[in-house]
């Protein structure tokens, strides 16, 4: 029972943190969402405190969870000065009883499933709650994620073995935001709710009902995490940059910390969406610096800290490879101080943004050249996981139709938006592998896991495909393309 009023706690600190933002962000999104930000707020907090070499016991880890949730509800207390409607007290009900009874019902009948990995993961998890960022916990990160391990280490303090619903909280809060989103998305382009409903319930039953997406719903890892913090992070951009409404950014933020947090390569992924954002020209500069320079300069903070505790490192990240990160990483924020500058917003940005595909092909066949039986390998096993076993069904089939459709088509911009996160992130899995052995057959096999990260930004991409069919069709033409 303790394990579950942890994730209720963890449900009502994001609940309260989203509230305080309730004047320009929709209620309901606040609703469905706040176990997703709790979750990442008390990981950042738990993270500083470690890193500032403090270890906590149970009455410690107790008081600063007070202080945690105590503050976003003082906030909240100033912002809301005429208190919630008794339909939000009622939709709040609704979704923390959903929750807690489901949590409830999947920890009474445990479905957790483990492997190897996943026993790493809880180690950590106990090994930072007893002895804190020590260099074993270090080293660890440079080959595991945090947000995890730092999830479960409240077990220790708590009394329990592991927090066995944490990866179902997850799959279920992400579930009811899917479908806030896909019938949000959709009904800006067929202003139709009955049918923007209809697209948003197939695509939703689409993600939760294929295999791998299930099996992860249990499976205590991180690549459901990164998938979701991902999928988020660029929905809210999109959000932010489509209604011109810079609030939508503060979850960005978050949710690009939650994909840096979820695994030790990640940051790659932010870095990405980054530019894909920068190269677009489409946020004005002074929001750029409040918008990109926080992540950029807590990634930077972070692999800072990790250099000068780092002994040797692992073979995902060493001493070596992490002062290349922070160089990158460096660069970067100078790009962004730069980015106003007229040669690059006017002449270089564009370009980059027109053909910003081009490159990944390139590499890729450059390191099959370099590598021909370890890359062809990989791709192979690779895409024989995606499309010839039972691990992923349907969802990949159509995913790559609608991707080779795109490329004979007009595409709105929110299509060509998800199509460079699809094309992107699946280039870097392939070109990670080169480092590494080859990818393997298996639904265990790292790449194939990794896949998660393309699905719900695959199946939006099917949503939107779908909703421009009802358009053909004749249902509604009144779409407003610059919007979407």
């Amino acid at each position: 029972m303790v394990q579950i009023l942890f994730l209720i706690y963890l449900y009502l600190l994001g609940l309260f943190f989203g509230l305080c933002f309730k004047r320009w962000v929709p209620f309901k999104f606040i609703a469905f969402s706040g176990f997703l930000w709790g979750s990442i707020i008390y990981s950042i907090v738990m993270v500083i405190i470690y890193m500032s070499g403090a270890v906590l016991n149970t009455s410690s880890l107790i008081v600063v969870l007070s202080i945690t949730l105590i503050a976003p509800l003082l906030v909240l207390m100033k912002t809301i000065k005429n208190g919630l409607s008794k339909k939000e007290w009622i939709t709040i009900f609704f979704v923390l009883l959903n929750f807690t009874l489901l949590n409830l019902l999947f920890s009474t009948f445990n479905f957790s499933f483990a492997t190897l990995d996943s026993y790493t993961f809880l180690r950590l998890g106990r090994s930072i709650a007893f002895e804190g960022f020590n260099s074993n916990v270090i080293e660890s990160f440079s080959a595991w994620g945090v947000l995890i391990p730092m999830l479960q280490s409240v077990s220790v303090n708590l009394k329990f073995d592991y927090l066995v619903t944490l990866q179902f909280s997850f799959t279920i809060s992400f579930a009811v935001l899917f479908f806030y989103f896909c019938e949000k998305i959709c009904f800006g382009l067929i202003p139709k709710r009955n049918i923007s409903i209809l697209i948003a319930i197939i695509s939703t039953l689409l993600l939760i009902s294929t295999p791998m997406y299930i099996l992860q719903s249990f499976y205590i890892h991180s690549n459901l995490t990164a998938a979701i913090f991902l999928f988020t992070a660029i929905i809210y951009c999109w959000m932010a940059i489509s209604e011109n409404n810079n609030f939508w950014f503060i979850f960005f933020i978050l949710s690009l910390i939650g994909v840096n947090l979820s695994r030790s390569e990640t940051f790659i992924y932010s870095v990405l969406i980054i530019f894909i954002l920068l190269f677009t020209n489409r946020i004005k500069f002074r929001y750029r610096m409040f918008i990109f320079l926080p992540i950029l300069v807590a990634q930077t903070c972070w692999f800072i800290y990790m250099l000068f505790r780092l002994e040797t490192g692992t073979k995902i990240l060493n001493p070596l490879k992490i002062q290349i990160i922070i160089i990158i990483l460096l660069l970067t924020i100078g790009i962004i101080l730069l980015s106003n500058s007229r040669i690059l917003s006017k002449k270089i940005f564009p370009i980059l943004d027109k053909f910003f595909l081009l490159p990944f092909p390139l590499v890729i066949f450059l390191l099959v050249l370099l590598k021909p039986t370890h890359m062809e390998n990989s791709l192979l096993n690779l895409f024989s996981n995606l499309l010839t076993f039972d691990y992923w069904g349907l969802a990949f089939w159509l995913v790559i139709i609608i991707l080779i459709s795109k490329a004979f088509a007009t595409r709105l911009p929110i299509e060509t938006f998800l199509i460079n996160i699809i094309v992107s992130s699946t280039s870097i899995i392939i070109t990670l592998v080169f480092l590494r052995n080859p990818y393997r057959l298996g639904w265990t096999d790292s790449a194939n896991r990794l896949m998660t990260i393309g699905l719900p930004i695959g199946i939006m991409l099917l949503a939107v495909t779908m909703s421009k069919w009802v358009i053909t069709l004749g249902c509604n033409t009144d779409v407003d393309k610059d919007r979407v």
